[in-house]
Order: structure tokens, then sequence, then C-alpha cells
């Protein structure tokens, strides 16, 4: 029996999701309509009916939005009971593969390739397989070398190589999977794409795994991609019993691999879905709500649906046109400064640019006012290279298989040089071990000096003692730390990276206290895990009392009073390579986003100049976005008058594209505007400027 409780509050649409219980559901939540309430509710709701909680996986895309459902589904439910599977699809993944690693070739113990590993082993398989590694870079090979493997098709990949990137990828490829088994090493990409390929190759594995969860919930499902897609279908197994929540409206990550087909095919993929609309939003004013709805209907590729306010009419969108980007970025720290005045908290105000290049110069205007002002983006914490360092011996502990582990550590070792490396490197081919039982055999090393080998024996012995003396994992990275000490305090930097170190022990001594009842290795893997799943794009949090400028995805999942949409003209918001690629509908859905932080006031700027790149001051027209927005939503704060927009480009026939492309039959979008990059010709035939490139009239 649910507790009336749980419902208590809910609207109608959220009701009927929280209670649905078998079969698959499709909730579409937009922007502020309370979908993570509704998502632990219907968790608790489950447990109320008597669904053991260890049976129930709930997945998400950060670790912070893991924590936080996590501890909402905490406080729904009674002290003391038992906690449902809240975790990332990383995390839900190595958790399978700690237990069934070796049915798909690697070791159970096997490592999480951080950047620095993941870039060197590329370089070493590229030289490998005779790549030139000066031509092409180690990250754009890495990068690709991701995208393959999101797809699970290795082969189909390499057949379509038609690039000299995409062959030297494909010839990388194989030799990196290769090098990937010999040193148990497994990257992120590995740990979705592992988890797949286990359950489908493995019957008996998926059973098994099947047997332990009647139901599964996925958050964000439209920025799923091919892998990610392809595991939540695996996980539903024959019951259906999955649970999907997402926008199409708020897909920002098809540059990553996300694939918003697997939302919009959700009822083709679960034919019977039961599908749920979350359409009244408890965030934003009902103007800013209007004009958010005008914007995406533009969009052909998603699924009807309009957000409704709860909250007032609001203030009209404020608009304000400026000579050029200098003057534009003044105008905003001046209107910031006068709402700080009035007393609106700083962590209350955004300023949301298209790219992280523009950041620097809003930054600037706010800190010129002695403004408090932060940035989004920064160093993850694991990314911190005295960090790096502390793991990579903690990873050697654990495992001295662990060559990558151990090549960082030894470059960290006094008196060991890049020619001993190689020597040592060569030796342990040789001998067909890891490089710490070279390092135990160094007297039979060539080439090295008496120091030397005294230094790698004295290493090896160091990693063998600490492996078998460690009974904490706090004990085991105060070692680790002890071993490669910070500069000294007065160097620049040294207090920071003493911060970190500090913050790495109090981790550790916490892991220690919350899994005391684990064996200690086990407790120290987890450690590691963890540390090793808090990704890149979880950077440092956002200083509440400061105001924020961000990017649009670094923004997704806040909101703020007050939100500053800047630099929206053409080449900048939609940004220029979008437009001439065709995918601008993601640039529309970007802006879409960016509105839809706003919680009371929108104010959008623009200029009628603004730098690109390294070139000299452009003539900009205003985005083709503004002129989809409602003109009597539009107003001019400066003026106190409606705002009014340039007038669009003339009117003229889309150039003419081969009968034979398919894109090239498709109709204009919005029926007024022929805009480049709407589908109006393929790709390779697209003109390199359109109308909407073209300088204003008499500016």
């Amino acid at each position: 029996m649910v507790r009336p409780a749980l419902v208590q509050g809910l609207n109608p649409a959220q009701r009927e999701a929280v209670l649905h219980q078998d079969g698959p559901l499709l909730i579409l939540a937009g922007a502020g309509s309370g979908k993570t309430r509704v998502i632990t509710s219907r968790i608790a709701a489950l447990i109320d009916r008597g669904v053991d909680p260890e049976q129930i996986v709930a997945i998400t895309f950060t670790n912070k939005a893991a924590g936080e459902m996590g501890e909402r589904v905490e406080a729904l439910l009674p002290k003391g009971s038992a906690q449902p599977r809240v975790q990332t699809f990383h995390a839900f993944a190595v958790r399978l593969l700690r237990r069934f690693a070796d049915r798909i070739g690697f070791p159970r113990g096997f490592s999480i390739l951080d950047r620095d590993d993941l870039l060197a082993l590329v370089r070493e398989a590229a030289l490998a397989a005779g790549v030139d590694v000066k031509r092409t870079s180690a990250p754009d090979l890495a990068h690709g070398i991701g995208r393959a493997k999101e797809r699970l098709d290795d082969a189909a990949y390499i057949a379509e190589a038609d690039s000299d990137l995409k062959l030297a990828i494909a010839k990388t490829l194989p030799k990196y999977r290769m090098l990937q088994r010999i040193r148990g090493g497994m990257d992120f990409e590995d740990l979705v794409a592992g988890a797949v390929q286990l359950l489908e190759e493995h019957p008996d594995v998926r059973a098994q795994v099947l047997g332990e969860i009647r139901y599964v919930l996925v958050d964000e499902y439209q920025d799923t991609n091919h892998a990610q897609y392809r595991l939540a279908r695996l996980l539903a197994g024959e019951s259906c019993n999955l649970a999907v929540c997402g926008d199409p409206d708020q897909s920002i990550y098809g540059w990553r691999g996300a694939d918003m087909g697997n939302i919009l095919r959700f009822e083709a993929d679960f034919p019977g879905a039961k599908v749920v609309l979350l359409e009244e939003n408890y965030r934003s004013t009902a103007t800013i709500l209007t004009a958010a709805n005008a914007l995406i209907a533009h969009n052909k590729e998603r699924k009807e649906k309009q957000l409704r306010a709860t909250a007032g009419e609001g203030n009209p969108v404020y608009v304000r046109r400026c000579l050029d980007a200098e003057l534009e970025a003044r105008y905003v720290g001046e209107r910031i400064e006068k709402l700080l005045e009035q007393g609106v908290p700083p962590g209350e105000v955004a300023v949301i640019v298209r790219t992280g290049i523009l950041a620097r110069a809003y930054e600037e205007a706010l800190l010129k006012r002695n403004l408090p002002v932060t940035t989004s983006g920064g160093t993850a914490f694991t990314d911190r290279r005295e960090v790096r360092d502390a793991l990579c011996l903690v990873r050697l502990a654990l495992n001295h298989a662990d060559d990558l582990a151990a090549m960082r550590a030894l470059k960290l070792t006094r008196g060991v040089g890049k020619r001993a490396l190689e020597r040592l490197t060569e030796h342990q081919r040789t001998a067909q071990g890891s490089l710490v039982d070279a390092c135990r055999e160094a007297e039979r090393v060539a080439g090295l000096t008496p120091a030397q080998r005294s230094e790698l024996k004295s290493f090896s012995g160091w990693v063998d003692g600490l492996a078998h003396s460690a009974t904490g994992v706090e004990q085991l990275v105060a070692a680790a730390v002890e071993k490669n000490p910070v500069a000294p305090p007065t160097e620049p930097g040294a207090p920071d990276r003493q911060g970190s170190l500090n913050l790495l022990l109090d981790a550790a001594r916490d892991q220690d206290r919350r899994k005391a009842k684990k064996p200690f290795r086990d407790r120290a893997r987890e450690f590691l895990d963890r540390l090793a799943l808090l990704s890149s794009s979880e950077k440092d949090e956002h200083k509440a009392e400061r105001v924020l400028v961000t990017t649009v995805h670094a923004a997704k999942g806040l909101e703020f009073s007050h939100v500053f949409c800047v630099a929206m003209e053409e080449g900048t918001f939609p940004h220029e390579r979008a437009v001439f690629e065709g995918t601008d509908e993601e640039e529309r859905r970007l802006a879409y986003v960016a509105f839809t932080r706003a919680r009371r006031q929108l104010t959008i700027t623009y200029a009628n100049s603004r730098a690109a790149r390294l070139r000299s001051q452009q003539t900009r027209r205003p985005s083709r976005f503004l002129y989809e927005l409602p003109a009597a939503l539009l107003w001019d704060p400066v003026r106190s008058e409606p705002h009014e927009l340039p007038p669009p480009p003339e009117e003229e026939p889309a150039p003419a594209a081969p009968a034979q492309t398919p894109t090239a039959q498709r109709p204009a979008r919005h029926g007024t505007k022929p805009l480049l990059g709407l589908g109006l010709t393929p790709r390779k035939a697209r003109p390199k400027s359109s109308l909407w490139s073209r300088p204003l009239a008499g500016k």
C-alpha cells in the first residue's frame, strides 16, 4: 500500500507516473516539471508495494545527480530501510564487471584508465600500428576510438573509414585493444560497452543479473548513446519494467555521441508503453515559458508538449542590442551590479554563453566592478596532478601488474630517467613480466648504473611492503602521499596541491568509515573505482555566493532567478560550425535550455559587431532564434519600449540541390525565411555564407 504522503501535492500527471507499476513507462518531463520528485517518489512507491529495494536500479548520468537522488530516496523511506541502487551508467557497469570481467578477457581487478593512461596507451598503439603521431595527435585518436567503441561495432567503423583521421583510428584501434588486455586496463567507453558485451554474449550471466533486478529507472534518457541504450534494453529483460525519464527538447550532447532518437523510439521499442507528459513548470514565469515554447516549436525532431507556468506572468523578456562586444559586456556588468545593489544574491545570477571562449569578456566586466564571480569548468578533483600521482601508487599496491600506474610512478622516482625506463621496458618485454617484476630484478637489466639499480630495487620493495602491511585505505593513501610529497610550501601553487591531497586523505578516511565491514582490498578497490568515475565533466562545485559565468552545457540542471543569455548572434549562437553542418536543431535546443534556466527574469543581449577567433571585428546579425520569439514579449529595458529587431534577411530562393539527395527535398521549417543548415541543401553542397551572414544594411 502506497503511503498517502508520497503522492500528496503531486499533480495528476506526476501521480500517474509515480503509481504506474508494471510495464514500460516513458516520462516526458519538461524543464522545471519536478521530474526528480517523480522518480524518487516512484522508487519509494515500489518499495511501499513490497518490492525489495535491492531489486530496484536507478541510473542517471552524473555522480552528483546520483548522490542527490539517493539522498532524496532515503528521506522518503522509513528510517533504517534498505536502499535501492542509484548509480551512473558507468558505476553500474563497473560493479557488474568486477564480478564477471574475466568472461570478456579482462581481469576482475582491471584498472580504470585515467586520461593520462589513455593517451599513453593510444600513443603506444599508434606507433605499433605505424601511425604518424606527429600528424595525427593522440587526443584525436583517443576521441575517435571512444566514438567507435560507443557504436559497439569495431568492424563496421573500420570498414567505413573514409578520411585520413578515421583511417588512422581504424589502424590504431586493434592494437589499442590488444594493449588494453595485456595491461589489464579499461577506459570509460569500455565499461558500458563491456557490460553490454557481457550480457549479450553470456546468457548465464544475463539470467543471473536479470534475476537480481525487477525494476529499472533511467533518468536523462535523451542523453544516452548507443551503448547505454543497448544496456538499458538488456536490463529491461522480458518483464519490460523499464521506466525512462527525459526531454527530447533538452538533448544537447549529440557532439559526444548522445542519440536523441533513443527516447523518440521508445514507444516503438516497447509497444504498449505508458506515456506520461509532465508539462506543469514550477520554475519559470509564464513569459519565459511562452518564449521558450515558441522557440522550440520550430524543431521538427521532438515530442509535442507545451510547458505551462504555475508562477505568474512575470516581466517581459529583456533584449538589448549593443554596438560591439565590449559595450555588450559592459552593459551586462552594469545590469548585474544594479541587481546586486537591489539585494539579489550573487548566486542567483548567471551569464550563459554558447562557448567557453566567450566567457572571459563577461568575467572581466564583472571583476572590473569588484563583483563576486566564478566560471564553470576548472580542473576536476581527480584530474589534479598531485592526486593522480598518489593514486597511481595506490593502484600499484593493489595490482602489481598495473604497468600504466608503474610507469607513471617510475617517472617520479629520483634518478630514473627516460633512458633507464626504456631499458627497463625492454627487459620487461623480454622477460614477459610486469614493470614491478623488472624492478625486482634490476641487477639483470643491461645499461643501468648501480644507483639506478638500487633505486629500482628500493621502489619494488616499497610497493611489496605497502601491499602486505596496509590494512586501511587511509593508511594506503597516506603512504602514497608521503612517497611523493608536494613541492615546498613557499613554491607557487603548493598550498593548493597540499589541499588537494588533504581532500584525498579525507575521502580515504571516509571510505574506511563507511565500508568498515568490507575486506580491506575490496574497500580500497571500491575507493579507486569511485574516484575514477568522477568524470572530468563534474568539475568543482559552483560557489553559491558568486555570479556564475557558464556555458549552456555546464548550466544544464541549474536554475537562477536572473539569467543573461549573451552574444545571441548568427555565427555565435547558433554556432557557425553547427549551422554549416546542419545541426541547427541542437543549437535551438541549447537556446531552449539556456532560456529555461531562468526563474524570474530572462535577459538577452547581442552586438552589432564581434571579433571571431583571431579575426578582426565582424558585423553580426541577431540570432535567427530571436526572430522566432513572439515580438510582443521583447522589451528594451534601457529605452523602456518594445524591442525592435532589425529587418530579417529578404527572402530569396534556396540554392538548387541534386535531385537524388533526400535531404534536399525537405521543406523549409520556417516557411518564411530560407535558412542555411535547415535541410535545404546537402552538407557538401551548402554555400559558405547565407542571408543570415550578410552585414546589416548601413551598419
